[in-house]
């Protein structure tokens, strides 16, 4: 049996209802925090299968390669929206 990533078995998900975090807004990472945490659920989910003895290793390291693809994505995404921010900031002083 593999044991579950950090032995964890949920995902907290904090929202933060800060206006200026807006839909849109450099600073909205929504739809970023929705891909890793799709990302890290279909990993649990094809683990429990795993481990269920329902799933095979073949779609447990396809979940796991597609997930950490997903997430360095998303990463590369929050750093990019953090680099225009600081190009931002950088011209209004």
């Amino acid at each position: 049996m593999i044991e579950s990533i950090n032995s964890s078995q949920g995902v907290n998900y904090i929202q933060n209802n800060n206006y200026s975090r807006a839909p849109g807004s450099l600073l909205d990472f929504s739809s970023e925090d929705q891909a890793i945490i799709s990302a890290q659920a279909k990993i649990l989910n094809e683990l429990e299968k795993f481990n269920a003895g329902a799933g095979n290793e073949v779609e447990l390291a396809l979940a796991s390669t597609m997930g950490k693809i997903q997430v360095k994505a998303a990463v590369s995404v929050i750093n990019a929206k953090g680099e225009m921010v600081d190009a931002v900031m950088e011209m209004i002083d």
